[in-house]
């Protein structure tokens, strides 16, 4: 019983090790991006979204406050990750060459449906950026 213990324990560390490459810069595994980091110099707390259907201006139908991971209070950052890299998005999901970011008031996202929010395009800034873009700000937005 302990040599399982002990096996199930090795192969858990095993695993975990293999995951979590390249902890000190958590955004570069290899060469390839996946983080992308949206930082808040403003004085309000914001949401950020990303959308890949440009120049369509609606935002998706998924409302910034059902994920946390995209909320920046000020004088903090926002991540926004992908399961691949961000040059493969570009390559096969992305027909335009644009990513577009935007950024919403969180105020607005919670006194306002997302539907009313969606419909009239209530986001505060709206970045359209190329991939080169995004490799010339080191994959960094910084709002405002």
């Amino acid at each position: 019983m302990k040599a399982i213990k002990r096996y199930l324990i090795i192969i858990s560390l095993i695993v975990l090790l293999t995951t979590c490459v390249n902890r000190g810069d958590s955004r570069i595994v290899g060469n390839e991006d996946y983080r992308l980091v949206v930082e808040n110099k403003s004085n309000g707390t914001i949401y950020a979204r990303y959308g890949i259907i440009y120049p369509d201006t609606t935002p998706d139908n998924y409302s910034p406050l059902n994920n946390k991971m995209y909320k920046a209070e000020p004088g903090y950052t926002s991540t926004l990750m992908i399961r691949c890299c961000w040059e493969e998005l570009f390559q096969t999901r992305i027909p335009s060459d644009t990513l577009m970011i935007f950024i919403y008031d969180a105020n607005t996202l919670l006194t306002t449906p997302w539907d009313t929010v969606r419909k009239n395009c209530m986001y505060i800034k709206r970045y359209d950026l190329s991939l080169s873009d995004l490799q010339e700000l080191d994959w960094t937005i910084t709002y405002p």
